[in-house]
């Protein structure tokens, strides 16, 4: 029982070390560098989409940029809004691209497994709390490249430098 250390011994000889998981083959966790997830915006400067965050999810440490904000929640009315951004004490949907993949479950099935912080790695502050839902990443892909088709129609010139962060240039 926690928090008392164990030993295991394996009767093959494999490569396992502390922070690694063992899981019995009927039930094993998806691998993935794609999770679509649900977040509780944590800190006092909004998510920038731009910015690298850490992933700290069971004894592992990932870094990891939220590709793109799906909606962000009402909390009064429960809501689904069109949201480019998350502030403080916000909760929205989102999907996030890992560098490493991660072995993780929907958080309905495994609490342990199917949660995560993100942590900023400058300050390493907690900046936001999350939750894996389990969306097939093919539709998360799917719905993104939706959304910003129909974005792009209504994006002007100043709106579109200030959320890039640059004015476009061409390169000839």
């Amino acid at each position: 029982f926690a928090p008392m250390s164990v030993t295991v011994c394996l009767e093959d000889e494999v490569d396992v070390s502390r922070g690694n998981m063992l899981v019995p083959p009927s039930h094993p966790p998806h691998v993935t560098r794609c999770i679509d997830a649900r977040l509780v915006w944590m800190d006092h400067k909004p998510l920038d989409l731009r910015r690298q965050y850490i992933i700290k999810h069971t004894t592992q440490w990932v870094k990891a940029q939220v590709r793109y904000v799906r909606y962000r929640v009402d909390v009064n009315s429960f809501q689904r809004h069109p949201a480019s951004e998350l502030k403080l004490n916000e909760i929205g949907t989102v999907v996030i691209d890992m560098h490493s993949p991660l072995f993780v479950d929907q958080y309905r099935r495994n609490r342990a497994t199917g949660s995560f912080i993100l942590v900023d790695p400058i300050s390493n502050a907690t900046v936001a709390a999350g939750m894996i839902t389990g969306r097939d990443p093919k539709m998360a892909d799917s719905a993104i490249q939706e959304m910003q088709v129909s974005e792009s129609k209504h994006i002007s010139q100043p709106d579109r430098q200030k959320r890039i962060g640059h004015a476009s240039v061409l390169v000839w």
